[in-house]
């Protein structure tokens, strides 16, 4: 099963998003922050991240 991530501080949006993909069947994993997001990328893999691009904390991922 394809596994979505989703990096976004705003929860409403987050949980919308994380909604509306997991009624499509997909594995979704919400982090409220880069950092957590590039830790959990360390160690599994995603197919596919969506990121807030309005978050500006330096963070590489």
């Amino acid at each position: 099963m394809p596994h979505i991530i989703i990096v976004e501080d705003d929860l409403s949006i987050a949980e919308m998003l994380q909604f509306h993909m997991q009624e499509q069947g997909f594995a979704v994993t919400h982090f409220a922050d880069g950092e957590a997001a590039r830790q959990f990328l360390l160690n599994k893999p995603c197919s596919l991240a969506v990121l807030d691009i309005c978050k500006n904390n330096n963070l590489k991922l």
